[in-house]
């Protein structure tokens, strides 16, 4: 983790750096997302992966949705632009 953590508490995700952080030690750091043990587990795995085996993993709904959340979070941050399908995907999705 960012603050030296091997296995942060209650991780979260710096949109900004990208680093992960123990919620405790967050603070001061700007915008983060909350994640939890299994979506750590994945980004972790999304980050190291060969490219072939980028995708080769399962998580539970939760771990699912923080994980979907932070990589969207952190996308449109650093492209620093919307992308429409997203959104239209979002709202058709919603209906």
């Amino acid at each position: 983790a960012g603050c030296g953590c091997e296995e942060p508490e209650q991780p979260v995700l710096s949109i900004g750096s990208g680093a992960v952080y123990c919620r405790s030690c967050s603070y001061g750091v700007g915008d983060t997302v909350s994640l939890c043990e299994g979506s750590l587990a994945a980004l972790r795995y999304i980050c190291s992966a060969p490219a072939k085996q980028l995708f080769s993993f399962s998580l539970d709904g939760e771990a699912m949705k923080r994980l979907s959340n932070a990589a969207e979070r952190y996308l449109l941050r650093h492209a620093e632009r919307n992308f429409y399908t997203l959104d239209y995907w979002k709202n058709i999705r919603i209906i």
